[in-house]
């Protein structure tokens, strides 16, 4: 698949998971998901177009993204797959945090959000934003990397695609700058389960599709139409 000016890079967040419904998590790398997020990932595999399959599949090393790829796998059985470090944010300490939902973690998770310190870190367990924006910055540089004549799909989460994105769109503003944007941006624009970020490899550097006067992501229905 490709644009005029250069083959595409989907980045792709996992299907709904039982963390996303409201459940409490035991690890936070092994969430799985639902019922429905098994559903939106099967209809997530046949968005793509079997005479333009991917060349390269890439995946979070987290449960929630690995269930989400299985039916884009079993459809492309010969198509490589990859686990990259594009997990999610390691903001909590796992293990002081195992076995809490969502609501119960939110008034610790505001208050981190807050301070826009990217260097705080809850516990050697965790990881600073600064570290995250380094995981992100690590990928980017292999996406760009990726050969030309391909079209690769990655299998993600959230919060980092939507630092992704900013990090994309503004190169030259610190991580302390993002850290205070990313909360009013995901309000603006929420990244729903099996959305994608498309992005294109122009000259070897990545460039979303689309940007944040619009919206940045594209759901199925809208892939098929592309496809």
């Amino acid at each position: 698949m490709f644009l005029d000016n250069g083959p595409i890079v989907d980045i792709i967040r996992h299907g709904q998971s039982t963390s996303n419904a409201g459940e409490a998590a035991e690890k936070f790398d092994t969430i799985p998901l639902t019922e429905l997020g098994e559903k939106q990932s099967e209809a997530l595999s046949k968005s793509f177009n079997k005479h333009t399959p991917p060349g390269l599949i890439i995946v979070s090393p987290y449960t929630r993204a690995k269930q989400t790829a299985a039916p884009t796998i079993k459809r492309f059985p010969h198509v490589p797959v990859e686990v990259w470090p594009i997990h999610e944010f390691v903001q909590l300490d796992p293990i002081r945090w195992a076995n809490t939902n969502g609501k119960q973690r939110g008034p610790t998770v505001k208050e981190y959000w807050s301070r826009s310190d990217p260097n705080e870190r809850d516990s050697v367990r965790s990881e600073t934003f600064n570290g995250l924006v380094e995981r992100i910055d690590f990928a980017i540089h292999k996406f760009s990397a990726l050969a030309n004549n391909r079209y690769t799909v990655a299998f993600c989460h959230g919060l980092f695609m939507q630092v992704l994105f900013l990090r994309l769109t503004q190169p030259d503003v610190s991580t302390k700058a993002i850290m205070t944007q990313i909360s009013t941006f995901r309000v603006q624009h929420p990244l729903g389960n099996t959305e994608r970020l498309r992005l294109k490899i122009v000259g070897g550097a990545l460039m979303p599709i689309k940007n944040a006067t619009t919206r940045p992501w594209m759901d199925v229905h809208e892939c098929l139409m592309h496809n």
